[in-house]
């Protein structure tokens, strides 16, 4: 009967071979073993640590005075040192890296010139690219710790203006003493800033008349918002107070940068501007005690 493994009645396994045919399992002999894994590969843990031990020893061995005799390393034409003295001992290179390696608290690169120089096993790209674009841009474009700014907050189902001093930069969860101004889009930024205080100013505040709103200090309210919810202000500095000088506004500025702020933003964003119950402080009122006309009048649901 034949198969497709018999197809003369006779099992290809028992065949003999031709005449010009060649055994193939002479020349590569069966192996349980595994060649050059793929590239893709990963070893476990433990393998890690013990391919890296294994190189540390025999790092050691390296550094044993196996020099050649005419005093030439590898023909590089210059002895090379295999020792470095520590507090009045020489011990070899390879060890005294195998004994700072054990200090560190992250896990250290599996690749051997990457793990001298200190680079972790895993890294965050997404962390590094953020950096990168933290540092990006001329000092001038980016945003500092006490740096005056605008944002909304929300009272009586409409939105008004804010003016505070930051006190707190986050990326990714960590401080930072700077973010740049294009990257205050960015999901992993976070600004934290200090409620200001915002009253009109008398001829005592501004002699020359220019501004008619001025920053005051009032209870302490810190809120912790998304860097897209902050907007940063470069507004004049009292002259007459230098001992505790304060910002000075005007009105036409500060209502066009409320409904800047407010147009910039999209109905996600918006849903994160933080509440805050009215009081003598906030929101922002004119002498007569009345609202100031620094609001926009959209009412939300």
């Amino acid at each position: 009967m034949s198969t497709i493994l018999s197809p003369l009645g006779t099992l290809l396994f028992d065949s003999p071979l031709a005449e010009n045919d060649i055994d193939e399992s002479i020349e590569y002999p069966n192996s349980t073993e595994t060649i050059n894994p793929p590239a893709h590969s990963n070893l476990n843990s433990n393998d890690a640590h013990m391919r890296v031990e294994v190189e540390d020893a025999l790092g050691e061995l390296d550094s044993l005075d196996i020099n050649p005799t005419d005093g030439q390393t590898r023909g590089l034409g210059h002895n090379i040192e295999s020792k470095i003295l520590i507090k009045d001992t020489l011990i070899s290179k390879a060890r005294a890296l195998s004994r700072y390696s054990k200090s560190r608290t992250h896990a250290g690169s599996t690749d051997r010139l990457r793990r001298v120089q200190d680079i972790p096993r895993f890294e965050n790209s997404k962390k590094v690219d953020l950096e990168e674009t933290l540092l990006a841009g001329d000092e001038s474009d980016v945003l500092l710790i006490s740096d005056p700014v605008a944002t909304l907050l929300r009272s009586e189902k409409q939105f008004w203006l804010c003016i505070g001093e930051v006190n707190g930069l986050r990326v990714d969860g960590e401080s930072v003493d700077f973010v740049s101004f294009h990257a205050l889009m960015e999901d992993t930024v976070s600004v934290s800033y200090q409620m200001s205080g915002l009253r009109t100013t008398t001829t005592e505040d501004d002699p020359d008349g220019r501004h008619d709103w001025r920053t005051c200090k009032i209870q302490e309210r810190t809120f912790t918002v998304p860097g897209c919810l902050i907007q940063a202000v470069n507004p004049s500095i009292s002259k007459t107070h230098t001992s505790m000088p304060f910002y000075l506004f005007q009105s036409t500025d500060l209502v066009a940068l409320t409904a800047s702020l407010f147009r910039s933003l999209n109905v996600s964003q918006l849903k994160s501007v933080p509440k805050i119950a009215p009081s003598k402080e906030y929101p922002y009122r004119e002498r007569s005690g009345q609202y100031s006309n620094i609001i926009l009048k959209i009412r939300t649901s």
